[in-house]
């Protein structure tokens, strides 16, 4: 989750070389990031009731 979403997906695509695909769900800005075939996470603008309560953007990891 960050405050600045084209900002993050510059750095990373420049960064790590990661690919970028909108996730494709109506009314919900969320990016897809990929290397190669292989889905390394997701990007979405922190929401504005999380950062009122004082959450700084972040990485949320998942085990699957």
């Amino acid at each position: 989750m960050t405050t600045d979403p084209d900002a993050a997906r510059a750095f990373y695509k420049a960064v790590f070389g990661w690919t970028m695909a909108d996730s494709g769900v109506a009314g919900h800005d969320y990016t897809l990031l990929s290397v190669g075939p292989s889905m390394v996470g997701g990007l979405m603008r922190l929401p504005d009731d999380a950062k009122a309560q004082g959450v700084p953007p972040c990485w949320t990891g998942y085990i699957g």
